[in-house]
């Protein structure tokens, strides 16, 4: 079951059809975000934060995605140093933007 709302989906649905979101995949099959083409909500040295085009508008309000700007598969992989910023982004976000909810979805 879709989190978008049908319009929207079919929209994203369109978008992966023909090559326009920022969803890609590597020569090794592991997805990552293109997001150097998109418009920066807030940029950090290791994170930036977009808003979704693709709004996930059956459960939030407002979508925005908070991505690391090195492809990275898994957690694991990253830095202490980008770790360490995620936290400190992760902690200023919630407190300025007022989010009501930051889902993660990173394998380890």
């Amino acid at each position: 079951m879709s989190k978008r709302t049908a319009a929207t989906q079919k929209l994203y649905d369109e978008a992966r059809k023909d090559g326009t979101t920022i969803l890609r995949k590597d020569s090794n099959g592991n997805c990552y975000f293109d997001w150097e083409k998109e418009v920066a909500i807030q940029e950090w040295n290791n994170w930036v934060l977009l808003s979704n085009r693709f709004p996930y508008d059956k459960i939030f309000l407002q979508h925005d995605i908070l991505l690391p700007k090195k492809r990275v598969a898994f957690i694991r992989q990253m830095s202490k140093d980008v770790l360490d910023e995620y936290f400190l982004v992760k902690k200023e976000i919630d407190e300025e933007q007022n989010y009501n909810s930051i889902v993660e979805n990173f394998s380890t």
